[in-house]
């Protein structure tokens, strides 16, 4: 199955060539935890579907232009540090509102990058994602009243 999804969209790709926006938003259960439990897993046993994505990552790796991992509803994952890290805290991308802001002006003004160089700039950015517009109602508007002076 996993090849032909792959052999689809190289398919794709090669027909409508560079302007064609290949994007990818994968749950953590399907990446992180492929480092973990990949196939069988290092313990046997576990969820083949756990880093699921992996193969077709790797296979369209050149030829993607967005790969996000969507870190929601997920349970602790095992980082490269071999250590259990879980949502909402430092080492799970628990990231402020403010350096969200900073990034979107490094991405499209590149100001406030630190010592990350971008490859480019990008002025005519338009959105992010939010998961849930029902739970920005009950943190009272924090994304909409961050975010929204971001965007022309």
């Amino acid at each position: 199955m996993i090849v032909n999804l792959i052999s689809a969209l190289k398919t794709l790709k090669a027909r409508y060539g560079d302007d064609f926006v290949l994007t990818m938003a994968p749950e953590t259960f399907f990446v992180q935890l492929g480092h973990q439990y990949y196939g069988t897993g290092t313990w046997g046993g576990q969820d083949p579907r756990a880093g699921a994505y992996l193969p077709v990552i790797h296979a369209m790796r050149d030829d993607l232009t967005l790969l996000h991992v969507q870190d929601y509803s997920s349970g602790p994952v095992m980082g490269l540090d071999s250590q259990y890290h879980s949502m909402g805290g430092a080492d799970f991308h628990h990231v402020p509102p403010a350096e969200v802001v900073k990034t979107l002006h490094c991405l499209t003004k590149k100001t406030n990058c630190g010592s990350y160089a971008t490859h480019g700039t990008w002025p005519a950015l338009r959105g992010l994602m939010t998961w849930s517009i029902n739970w920005d109602r009950y943190a009272n508007w924090e994304f909409q009243r961050t975010f929204d002076g971001c965007f022309g």
